[in-house]
């Protein structure tokens, strides 16, 4: 602060303004710093104002007209640690309750008396209440209702709660009462069937048991979960809820009266807003209370892959290296040997096996079905009997009849793991729109290693790369808000006309991507996409990336995280995909329908970011709506419009087509290029989309204009059947070919296209035009599309000038018998212009 002070008064004010904004960081930094007293920090908040208002005073005087000087706004350094420090501590407010980092200072204890919760008890739902009582009654372990046996009270030690005695817990003795908390009942559930199946290694059902901490009071317990990047302190006292008539609300152990997983369940309860819980899945519940990595498996989507996700759940499982749980969706009504399934509702599972002539998973359903209150008539008793809580199914039919599965994997499987937390449209944004992405370069390298662990790493290879973006929660009742991720490796040419699945948005909270890194000893990079939809400012995230035991891995600090990617010179333009311009991938003819642009990079000395003198830094970002999978390509041009992709061609691409995002990155020559945007489907993925240009040199950058733009279009659909299918003129029956009469009133412009409607895709094509003049002769045509070719696009006649009169034009094949149909586009200036099939 002085060095701004002594830089203001000798009127630099650019270095004043930086030393202003150094200052109130370092202010703000202390202030935030839990282990000194309250009095200092204060006064560092207070000392952080006046820093920033001296500065903001400057940045003013600099906007005024006539003003000497001018300030440059520092950048965030997102990667410095007080900014990641800082997203961990905004994020520490969820529900209006403040929940501190794990290693944060521990307020003193109080007087040695029975703890009451100062947060007061996490609220319960009307239906989970007997309409005598309208709130439940907490009850103490030393005070439940008499009909029901005492709760064993853990020992007060240090740090596992309960230990031993309580590994005799079986998945059965979870029960689920009028709580809907089927998800963390059945997360519950197959930790200790994990540790009853993994003698050896019981460290899942052991996170869960040290993650209830005894606090400094009877009756206190602090609970570590990882919340909003990191572990957090859930303080609790030990009242849980009960009925009127003493029964348990949410979980219990019944006669086994085991009270941790009652703490641990209450504890989320209170971070999810209370016991009135909407839901969420085991997965998610297992990454926080014990820090398992989610994944989600849709059994019904396009890449999932039945045989592979078998063998992968199966090896897991059994070598203990993951649990899982199965869900239904909203509309389940399916019976399974007379028991009907639940809609909404989790699955522990808690055996896979192959047997000789078919795959099983057995399946246990924690509820307690005759504890359901009249609201709840779905969970009467002759839906799943109390005596038939497991049932053993195929996987062809689990297959058929759950929405997904919910898997969870140690995290000990990895090598390495890395943090980045940052934020989605900072209040301060200047482009909101831009500042939903977030770009991050993790660069990689593969280090060979002779040392084995001893712990059996299947299924992560070693180089494997898992990346899971978790959106922090201010407010769990808030709705509307998506996320995506997406990894490519950088400058890798990727068959992007395949499948739309990449990069689909979720309302969930986390979401994994699992790749496979190229083995190279050479340093390389993947490009990470963090992408956020929904109406809310100041959103955070984390995204932690796990690799295998072959590589190394570390963020490229110097790449930034989005917003402007290249200190230069940008361009940003609008438009929409609509029935007329939306071709689909590269593997359909209509391609050449979508947008393009003819990119012009300028021969001019580079400015801070480009790689080489003779190259210039290039980044390419379109953004869509959330359900339209998109894709970039850039290719080497001279400005015109491609119609078909060739890959000796294709100088940056987006890689497979992301929903909703595509970033395409090059460094390119001087010269020309054309850009291309598509969306999946032709003529289904349609709607508005942004397209940003950056550069490190200057660059032109104009629409290429749709093949026949402003002619007149006429199209005819045709086929050649078994008597017209003539061939080539080689066969000596081309005249045979369907012969379109083109009557052109005045002197005009004229083009054509061929292209198939059906048939095999390999057959050749050749459009020629003749001038109208009997005998017909098919050696002095006009015009020609050239060679015979089987390119996807068709055939064409390229834009030339024709005097008035009449024409015919012939579409023919290479090979004679090729019976197949085809659509004939033709362009012409003159509105008057007639086609139609000439008479035999």
């Amino acid at each position: 602060y002085a060095k701004g002070a002594k830089s203001e008064l000798s009127s630099d004010f650019s270095a004043a303004f930086r030393h202003y904004l150094a200052a109130a960081d370092s202010f703000l930094h202390l202030s935030r710093s839990e282990s000194l007293n309250l009095a200092f920090r204060t006064q560092c908040k207070a000392s952080a104002a006046r820093a920033l208002q001296r500065a903001e005073k400057i940045k003013k005087a600099s906007e005024q007209p006539g003003a000497r000087f001018a300030v440059d706004i520092v950048p965030i350094d997102w990667f410095a640690q007080e900014q990641q420090h800082y997203i961990l501590r905004r994020s520490s407010v969820i529900n209006g309750i403040r929940y501190p980092m794990w290693t944060d200072a521990v307020p003193a204890a109080g007087p040695n008396v029975l703890y009451i919760d100062p947060d007061g008890q996490p609220s319960v739902p009307q239906y989970a209440m007997s309409s005598t009582y309208s709130s439940p009654c907490w009850n103490r372990p030393v005070n439940v209702a008499p009909m029901h046996p005492p709760l064993l009270s853990p020992t007060f030690s240090t740090p596992p709660v309960i230990s031993n005695p309580n590994l005799d817990l079986t998945p059965a003795d979870i029960e689920q009462h009028l709580i809907n908390d089927c998800s963390v009942c059945a997360m519950i559930s197959v930790c200790v069937q994990h540790a009853r199946i993994t003698h050896a290694h019981p460290t899942l059902f052991c996170q869960l048991l040290s993650s209830v901490y005894p606090g400094q009071q009877p009756g206190r317990y602090d609970i570590k979960v990882l919340i909003n990047g990191t572990h957090r302190r859930v303080t609790i006292d030990d009242a849980l809820p009960f009925d009127s008539n003493g029964n348990p609300i949410g979980i219990s152990t019944g006669v086994k009266n085991v009270l941790w997983p009652a703490l641990l369940e209450k504890a989320y309860m209170k971070l999810m807003g209370g016991y009135d819980f909407p839901g969420s899945n085991s997965a998610v519940d297992l990454h926080a209370l014990g820090g398992w990595i989610p994944e989600f498996i849709d059994l019904h989507s396009a890449p999932f892959e039945k045989e592979r996700t078998w063998m992968k759940l199966l090896n897991g499982f059994q070598k203990g290296h993951c649990v899982l749980t199965v869900g239904t969706d909203s509309r389940t009504t399916r019976r399974i040997k007379g028991l009907r399934l639940l809609p909404l509702h989790n699955y522990a599972v808690i055996d896979i096996r192959e047997t000789v002539d078919d795959r099983w998973m057995t399946l246990l359903d924690s509820r307690v079905p005759d504890r359901s209150s009249l609201s709840m008539g779905e969970y009467n008793s002759h839906i799943w009997p109390a005596s038939a809580d497991t049932l053993d199914m195929r996987w062809d039919d689990l297959c058929a009849t759950f929405e997904g599965v919910y898997a969870s994997w140690d995290p000990n499987l990895f090598r390495q793991e890395l943090s980045f937390h940052g934020m989605w449209k900072p209040r301060s944004a200047e482009d909101k729109e831009q500042s939903c992405i977030r770009h991050l370069r993790l660069l990689y390298s593969y280090v060979s290693s002779s040392s084995q662990s001893s712990y059996d790493t299947y299924p992560v290879s070693d180089n494997d790369v898992w990346v899971l973006l978790t959106r922090h929660l201010p407010d769990t009742q808030r709705t509307g808000e998506y996320i995506t991720v997406t990894v490519d490796a950088e400058d890798e040419w990727a068959d992007v006309g395949t499948s739309p699945g990449s990069g689909t948005y979720t309302t969930s909270t986390h979401i994994l991507v699992r790749t496979k890194v190229r083995v190279s000893q050479a340093p390389r990079a993947l490009t990470v996409l963090a992408c956020y939809d929904g109406p809310f400012d100041d959103v955070c995230f984390t995204v932690s990336v796990l690799c295998g035991s072959g590589l190394s891995i570390k963020w490229d600090e110097n790449a930034g995280v989005g917003g402007v990617g290249v200190k230069g010179h940008n361009m940003k333009v609008e438009g929409a995909f609509t029935t007329k311009n939306s071709g689909g991938n590269h593997s359909l003819p209509t391609y050449m329908l979508n947008p393009q642009w003819h990119l012009r990079v300028l021969e001019q000395e580079t400015i801070r970011r480009a790689v080489s003198p003779d190259k210039a830094t290039v980044i390419v970002t379109a953004q869509g709506p959330r359900d339209v999978p998109l894709n970039l390509t850039a290719v080497w041009s001279t400005g015109e419009r491609v119609v078909e992709l060739a890959q000796r061609e294709v100088v940056a691409t987006s890689g497979a087509y992301a929903y909703g995002y595509a970033r395409a990155f090059a460094n390119l020559s001087s010269g020309d290029y054309t850009v291309i945007l598509s969306a999946f489907d032709p003529q289904v993925h349609l709607g508005a989309f942004t397209l940003r240009v950056e550069s490190s040199r200057k660059f032109l950058l104009e629409p290429i204009p749709q093949e026949g733009a402003g002619m007149y279009a006429r199209v005819t659909r045709g086929e050649w059947n078994l008597q017209s299918a003539a061939g080539s003129p080689n066969h000596g029956r081309y005249h045979l070919n369907p012969v379109y009469e083109v009557d052109i009133p005045s002197n005009a412009q004229f083009g054509a296209r061929l292209h198939l409607t059906s048939g095999s895709p390999s057959t050749t094509l050749n459009l020629s035009l003749f001038p109208a003049v009997d005998p017909f002769s098919s050696n002095r045509p006009l015009a020609s599309s050239g060679p015979y070719s089987d390119a996807l696009s068709g055939v064409d006649i390229p834009k030339r000038t024709l005097r008035a009169g009449k024409y015919w034009l012939v579409p023919s094949t290479w090979a004679a018998g090729v019976q197949a149909k085809f659509k004939l586009v033709v362009y012409c200036s003159d509105s008057g212009c007639v086609v139609r099939r000439r008479s035999e």
